[in-house]
């Protein structure tokens, strides 16, 4: 581990470069440049290969134990990737350096910090947030945006840009189909990946890990039974299945803000990163996925599932719950 951050070190710069890099503007060049410089031909040529490995052959040669392997692999699910899929071992490394030499920081409060402070740089340089303002059409002239309207027939005008936060398909099929040809065949080209789950759950005490106590002052784990479940379950969600035994994020976040919680209570917040969009059936056998959509029975049938296979790790995770919020793929699009 550490003759892996001394070489990332080394080249943090770049990496962290390459990330926040536009390839189709001017500055790429310049860029491309820097890491020429910098490594040379062969160091470049290598550095190409290294960001397309996957990240399973990589744990694999880098570290011998199973439960290091295991404790990096599933970042690359933060970002979309699995063990087996194209440059997931870059992005393993880049999250593991990112954590170890600045942290992962936890907004007191709860996310809803983090949507106030976004907010307040808007107003303080001089912008205006609207809130339950639909848009219903981005207006286009030429090949440029030039504003926006509401559902209630309001207008607005863009100097500069529209900014939309939106999936292509939405933007370029519902609200800009005026826009250039071209993008709206390569939106209807898009695919989504694997979908989103969260399970939260509120407790009358802290959570009692019965393998060590110290896991509940740690304010994220990730339980998998290993590198051949992460590539099993990842696969299967691919394919439409609903994993057999998924990686199973959980989050401790009272662990570092206290306010989260009343004194003596617990929260856990739990995230699923392999799951599929259309489910095809269940690897296990036991879920009646009936047509194929995310109904709340498929949705609450998953999450047992999975409280069950926390509730080995976790023992009052059922006995100590107060309230219990699940969010599945199809709550998540609505």
């Amino acid at each position: 581990w550490n003759a892996l951050m001394a070489d990332f070190g080394s080249k943090a710069d770049l990496a962290f470069g390459l990330l926040g890099t536009d390839f189709w503007r001017r500055s790429a060049w310049k860029f491309g440049w820097k890491a020429y410089r910098q490594l040379g031909r062969q160091g470049l040529m290598a550095s190409g290969a290294d960001l397309l490995e996957p990240a399973a052959p990589w744990a694999e040669r880098t570290f011998g134990s199973p439960v290091t392997r295991a404790l990096l692999a599933p970042w690359a699910l933060h970002n979309g990737l699995g063990p087996d899929d194209a440059g997931s071992a870059f992005i393993t490394t880049v999250i593991g350096a990112a954590i170890a030499m600045g942290g992962m920081p936890v907004p007191v409060g709860g996310g809803r910090s983090l949507v106030n402070a976004l907010v307040s740089l808007i107003e303080d340089n001089g912008g205006t947030v609207l809130c339950n303002a639909e848009v219903v059409k981005v207006t286009v002239q030429g090949n440029r945006a030039t504003g926006v309207v509401l559902a209630d027939g309001t207008s607005i005008g863009a100097r500069r840009a529209v900014l939309a936060s939106v999936t292509p398909p939405a933007l370029y099929g519902t609200l800009a189909p005026e826009a250039d040809p071209q993008r709206r065949a390569a939106a209807e080209r898009f695919r989504f990946g694997r979908a989103g789950f969260q399970i939260h759950i509120a407790l009358r005490e802290p959570p009692r890990w019965a393998a060590d106590p110290r896991m509940a002052d740690t304010a994220l784990l990730h339980i998998l039974d290993g590198m051949a479940s992460l590539s099993e379950s990842v696969n299967a969600a691919n394919r439409g299945y609903l994993p057999r035994r998924p990686t199973i994020v959980v989050g401790q976040p009272a662990t570092v803000d206290p306010s989260r919680v009343p004194e003596g209570h617990g929260l856990l917040w739990i995230q699923l990163q392999e799951n599929p969009r259309h489910v095809v059936g269940d690897l296990a056998g036991q879920i009646d996925t009936g047509d194929g959509t995310w109904t709340p029975q498929v949705r609450d049938a998953y999450a047992d599932r999975v409280i069950g296979i926390l509730e080995r790790h976790i023992t009052n995770i059922r006995s100590a719950a107060i309230a219990q919020f699940t969010i599945g793929p199809a709550d998540l699009e609505a």
